[in-house]
């Protein structure tokens, strides 16, 4: 029932009350009590080995409505597997995700930048997990996969959970804060990264700009000084501001600096 509200699905057969222990989307990897989520993805379509996920026991599906005349729907509901259809099943992993995100006390700390966010995010989880269980992505996990498997890894024991966030197109950055809901937004620079898809320096500076307006309310934005176009987000945000660099109205500021 968890699943169809946060999904918006529709149950085609199995049990609403049925339980499941985790969310995955390889069909290598499944247990009876996994939800197998089918994404369509650039190389491959997941819904091509769902029946592998309903021969190796899974408990339960998330598939495509528009994929629903091409699976053998009938054979599994023999089965008993749980079954929900979708309108987007990648948008379904992040609704789960987001759901599962909401239903815990963990303080999420969100990254961006057009270069160094998986650096600056895994020395961040360094630091950060010295004094607090921690959870941080895994790789580069920074789109609209990625980060819901991330979130969805998060369990009771987490006190904080480090996420970096990526795009190369707009809105994607609105849809990953709104999935990972930040307490702490950083953004370390930008660049001329994607410029094919956001256009330009300010079209990157826009998109980036979305994770400080979906913060959540009463959290901080910890924004690069040095960097003008950050410093300009700086500027114009309501949000509780914590800037960084080398400047002088840097709140933390690093100085004696040398190169070696």
């Amino acid at each position: 029932n968890e699943i169809l509200k946060a999904t918006g699905g529709e149950l085609l057969y199995g049990d609403k009350a049925q339980r499941f222990e985790k969310v995955c989307i390889d069909s290598r990897n499944i247990s009876p009590k996994d939800l197998f989520v089918a994404i369509v993805g650039d190389v491959h379509d997941g819904h091509t080995f769902v029946n592998d996920v309903v021969k190796q026991g899974g408990g339960g599906l998330v598939v495509a409505k528009e994929k629903i005349g091409e699976l053998p729907i009938s054979e599994w509901q023999a089965r008993n597997i749980a079954c929900v259809a979708v309108a987007d099943t990648i948008r379904a992993l992040g609704d789960l995700a987001a759901f599962h995100r909401s239903r815990t006390d963990v303080a999420v700390i969100a990254i961006t930048g057009s270069n160094g966010k998986t650096t600056t995010r895994q020395m961040t989880a360094e630091v950060v997990a010295k004094k607090f269980s921690t959870l941080s992505a895994i790789g580069n996990y920074n789109n609209q996969i990625g980060v819901p498997l991330t979130l969805l890894r998060l369990t009771p024991e987490h006190a904080w959970a480090i996420v970096e966030l990526g795009t190369n197109s707009p809105g994607e950055i609105a849809r990953l804060a709104q999935i990972c809901s930040p307490d702490i937004g950083v953004i370390i620079n930008i660049g001329p990264a994607h410029l094919e898809g956001l256009g330009s320096l300010d079209g990157v500076m826009r998109e980036k700009e979305q994770l400080i307006d979906h913060l959540k309310p009463g959290g901080r934005a910890v924004l690069n000084a040095d960097d003008r176009r950050v410093y300009k987000i700086a500027k114009r945000t309501e949000k509780d501001v914590l800037l960084f660099g080398l400047s002088e109205n840097a709140g933390i500021r690093a100085t004696a600096v040398q190169e070696k």
